[in-house]
């Protein structure tokens, strides 16, 4: 039986889970989440998934969110439906990130919705402003491990970004994408 059938079969255990959650305050679930961040197994899954659904702007069903996965300024991140986010993944949603449907993000990937400025000189580029930029992640896409998807992209629907590459910002329209910084290598048909 898959996570979806699962999901399905428990859909009402599952939603008044969710309401039970949301009667916890934000800093509540974030404990929550810190404590079962790196746990294997359903239950870990289940609650992750729980702390997720109520602490992002928007987050669908069968939703999978890996152990040790962290994630950063989470009220500002937009989940679809059916989206696996696997290990060691790393978000920072500071400028807004969103995930549509039908996305599968590998194990050890980084999404930054900010940058360093540099603009002011006599101060330490670590110390500068940052920029926020959002970043886009359509429906129907997958994201292969090692990926580094940096503020500003946006990845069109119906896209595969290899193993390893660096997505800058941007547009990427649909098809496959490889390297760093990643270059458009060959439709998906």
């Amino acid at each position: 039986m898959t996570g979806r059938d699962l999901y399905v079969r428990y859909n009402f255990v599952i939603e008044f889970l969710v309401r039970f959650f949301s009667l916890f305050h934000p800093s509540v679930l974030t404990f929550i989440y810190s404590y079962v961040r790196l746990m294997d197994g359903i239950i870990g899954e289940v609650v992750r998934y729980l702390v997720v659904r109520n602490l992002t702007a928007k987050c669908g069903g069968v939703v999978k969110v890996g152990p040790g996965v962290t994630i950063k300024n989470i009220d500002k991140l937009e989940i679809g439906e059916r989206v696996n986010i696997h290990e060691n993944t790393y978000i920072d949603a500071i400028g807004g990130v969103s995930i549509g449907d039908d996305v599968s993000v590998a194990h050890g990937c980084s999404v930054l919705s900010f940058e360093h400025g540099w603009n002011q000189v006599d101060v330490p580029i670590k110390y500068n402003e940052l920029v926020y930029k959002s970043v886009v992640i359509s429906s129907d896409v997958w994201i292969g491990c090692g990926v580094r998807v940096l503020a500003g992209a946006k990845i069109s629907s119906r896209s595969v970004i290899a193993a390893g590459s660096v997505v800058t910002s941007g547009t990427y329209s649909s098809g496959i994408y490889g390297g760093v910084p990643a270059k458009f290598l060959k439709s998906v048909d």
